[in-house]
């Protein structure tokens, strides 16, 4: 029977069974398992060296790992190698990895391709799912749809939940809503807190999909109780605006500050709206500022819009025009009509120098953001491939002169993790 051991961070291939007659084989898994690495390696290099493709595997797992032994890639694919052309399909998805992360191996999407496909012809879930990434990317998307399919069907969560954005986007399949909502259900009941946010999404607008709020509450707890910040964002503004529940301010204050303290902005303009009136907490002009600031940080227009407010009121923060004309222009460069109106207001209190530093201050930002914009190197290079633009929906602008919590949350990309590899 099958057992997985799961290792941190990624995963591409099963942990087999275990041959309960290879008595050393047995002693070097349960060094594994209790962390005793360099045993393990002990056991298993001279059945790597006799020619056992699984303890080949585990090396090169090792090596990958650098448990036990350095780190070292370059050995890595040198015993995944040996254990793939074996056939064996662990390894083979591994060898995969490898190339496409570009390893222990010049990067080489082809070479990947073949491997994934070789682990993927014995029917391994994760090189389907690693195939459908590829094809994905490149544009592929009838191919990259084929493949999810395949792993979805054999149970793989991310595959699901990237099926049911096909099928909601109609992107190399028919548009689908049902086959949409099929593959996020799939993907929420596998414990992905992604997909349980946007199943709650499609069942709190209703449309394709008909609306059940208490279905909505439902997945948005599962996903929030993960640590999904917008599905925290989204709870908060549900018991902050009294929406499917009850108005419950301190369970809207509880919800949004552990989104907006992993860096939703979203969930911080709410915060600073909740700061600013005083609902659930007592009223802190200098709390609002500081979380409309870091939301507005992050090009949340709304924040930029009730920043300048506070900054032209002298609310929270010492009155700065300057400062109050900036954030009011960059609210309606992003689309807040109010934060124009509110600009150009401010503009006939203040002297030409003001306006003319203000404007000067914004084309400062811009610049820097357009430098920021530039793809950054990953923390872990070659892990991932390129990521897909997420759908956004757009913010309406509020009446007045400062701006209440919206509903609107943008969506997501396909998950995109090249999944790699487990102890066999």
């Amino acid at each position: 029977m099958n057992r997985t051991v799961p290792l941190i961070i990624f995963t591409c291939c099963l942990l087999a069974a275990i041959n309960p007659v290879l008595g050393g084989w047995d002693d070097g898994k349960e060094a594994y398992l209790q962390g005793d690495y360099a045993r393990a390696f002990r056991v298993w290099q001279p059945l790597a060296k006799r020619g056992d493709a699984r303890a080949q595997y585990n090396l090169g797992l090792m090596y990958h790992q650098g448990q036990g032994i350095p780190q070292d890639n370059t050995l890595a694919v040198k015993w995944y190698r040996q254990a793939a052309e074996q056939g064996l399909a662990s390894a083979q998805c591994a060898l995969g990895y490898m190339y496409n992360a570009g390893q222990g191996v010049p990067q080489d999407y082809p070479e990947a391709m073949r491997w994934y496909r070789k682990a993927a012809d014995q029917g391994d879930s994760r090189a389907r799912f690693n195939l459908g990434l590829l094809y994905y990317t490149g544009q592929s998307y009838s191919e990259a749809a084929r493949r999810f399919t395949e792993a979805a069907e054999q149970g793989h969560v991310a595959a699901s939940f990237n099926l049911a954005r096909i099928y909601a986007e109609g992107t190399g399949v028919p548009q689908d809503a049902t086959a949409s909502l099929k593959w996020y259900r799939r993907a929420a009941e596998g414990g992905m807190a992604e997909a349980q946010y946007q199943l709650a999404e499609l069942y709190l607008k209703g449309g394709s999909v008909p609306e059940d709020p208490g279905k909505a509450l439902k997945w948005f707890n599962e996903a929030a109780a993960q640590g999904h910040a917008r599905a925290q964002t989204s709870l908060g503004k549900i018991y902050q605006q009294g929406t499917l529940v009850e108005q419950d301010d301190a369970e809207a204050m509880k919800w949004l500050r552990l989104a907006a303290q992993q860096g939703d902005a979203d969930a911080q303009f709410n915060l600073g709206v909740m700061y600013k009136k005083g609902t659930g907490v007592p009223q802190d002009y200098v709390e609002a500022a500081r979380w409309y600031q870091l939301a507005a940080e992050q090009g949340n227009a709304k924040a930029q819009n009730n920043l300048g407010y506070m900054y032209a009121s002298g609310s929270g923060v010492l009155q700065d025009f300057v400062l109050a004309h900036m954030w009011y222009n960059q609210a309606g460069a992003n689309g807040i009509d109010l934060g124009s109106e509110n600009r150009d207001r401010l503009a006939t209190e203040m002297t030409a120098e003001q306006i003319a530093a203000a404007q000067q201050l914004a084309r400062e930002r811009n610049t820097r953001l357009e430098n920021d914009d530039q793809p950054a190197m990953a923390a872990d290079a070659g892990t991932v491939v390129p990521a897909i633009e997420s759908i956004t929906h757009a913010v309406p602008p509020a009446a007045g002169g400062d701006m209440t919590g919206g509903d609107a949350v943008p969506g997501s990309p396909l998950h995109q993790r090249v999944e790699r590899n487990n102890l066999w």
